[in-house]
């Protein structure tokens, strides 16, 4: 156990710098600039970032640190923090916002090179002790990254000292890179073209992520809308919070099985919430039992659905394939890329239409989810699953 947390701690580091840099840091970056043009600095950082993103998947996907890994690793760590730390300091708007981008295209490179060394190290018999351990990582790094960059002035002595510690913490697990086996380019080999099934499960786990980043990225403007909080920004941030405290949680207790697999039907809860949740707001049936109680069952599902996913990425047969890894680590953000589609659209028809886009949401978040339902049905039903 010492030694598979060893080989997951970074993922910490890296969901801390991923989730904090496509929320809550932006914001507060470019909130001395004027109203209109801080949402565009922040609307851009945020867009040209997921690009980032995705391209340092894809391009450790294709490349890696084939030589010297734990070396270069370090030094990829150093280097993204050293840029964290200049974009909270830089006096240019513009300097600050390509080094965020920068930033989380390392995060994204490191934590797709990282995954693949830890999953390859832990082979068969540790595989799915492994998957719970990366899980439960990346959810206490989701868990951080929002509440410290929103808490924490990004100059401050607790911030730079957390970003230390994180990347010490980190810098302990490029160490364990070493013990790489000899064949480390197995996932390099060629592999066949995905069948429509695999197409098909690709598209349910996107879909299932968009959902969580569609009610997210509209909390605030549904709170107002139809529960009408007077704190409605606190009280998002809240049940956010509660949905990745509660999804850690789970991730640490699903340890205690360790040894057994996750089926790809437990997917289906998060989505089945998703509707009951698009549900709740058209009727106007929340109050504030209900939505706490509604965050903590949809952390659930969505650790659910995270471990289920990831061991579908994993398991023999696939395991070796970086490009199902690739796909996992850039499952946020293609998901961020759908959910934030799905929303313009949303605002366009709701222009158009002449309807609320209050009223449209809802049934946006339920289409996609019981889309994702229907995936998933079709997939389960096969034997791929």
């Amino acid at each position: 156990m010492v030694k598979l947390l060893r080989r997951n701690v970074a993922f910490v580091y890296f969901s801390f710098l991923v989730t904090g840099l496509t929320s809550t840091a932006p914001q507060r970056l470019f909130a001395t600039a004027a109203a209109e043009s801080a949402q565009a600095w922040v609307a851009g950082t945020l867009l040209v970032g997921t690009f980032a993103s995705i391209a340092g998947v894809a391009l450790a996907e294709r490349f890696g640190l084939t030589r010297w890994p734990a070396l270069l690793s370090s030094a990829l760590i150093l280097v993204m923090t050293a840029g964290l730390i200049g974009s909270f300091g830089a006096e240019s708007f513009l300097v600050a916002a390509a080094l965020q981008v920068l930033v989380r295209f390392m995060a994204n490179y490191a934590k797709q090179e990282f995954d693949h060394r830890a999953v390859t190290i832990a082979g068969h018999a540790e595989r799915v002790a492994n998957d719970r351990v990366a899980v439960m990582m990346r959810f206490i790094g989701m868990l951080l990254g929002p509440l410290w960059f929103g808490a924490f002035n990004p100059g401050s002595p607790v911030m730079l000292v957390s970003i230390s510690v994180l990347m010490t913490m980190s810098l302990v697990s490029a160490g364990g890179l070493r013990d790489m086996p000899a064949r480390e380019d197995a996932g390099r080999a060629e592999s066949k073209s995905l069948n429509p099934i695999e197409r098909l499960f690709s598209a349910v786990a996107i879909g299932v992520y968009a959902t969580f980043y569609l009610l997210a990225s509209n909390i605030v403007y549904m709170l107002d809308a139809y529960v009408g909080s007077a704190n409605s920004s606190a009280m998002a941030g809240i049940l956010i919070t509660i949905v990745y405290g509660a999804a850690m949680l789970t991730s640490i207790i699903a340890l205690r099985w360790k040894r057994q697999d996750m089926r790809l039907m437990w997917i289906v809860p998060a989505p089945v919430l998703m509707v009951v949740a698009a549900i709740t707001f058209s009727a106007r049936l929340a109050s504030l039992p209900l939505l706490i109680s509604g965050a903590a069952a949809l952390g659930l599902g969505f650790a659910w659905y995270l471990l289920a996913v990831r061991n579908q990425v994993t398991m023999p047969g696939r395991g070796q394939d970086k490009r199902w890894l690739a796909f996992f680590n850039n499952l946020a953000n293609t998901s961020a890329l759908v959910a934030f589609s799905l929303m313009a659209v949303l605002v366009a028809a709701s222009h158009v239409l002449g309807w609320s886009y209050a009223v449209l949401f809802p049934i946006g978040l339920a289409g996609l989810s019981l889309l994702t339902i229907a995936g998933a049905a079709v997939c389960g039903r096969t034997r791929w699953s």
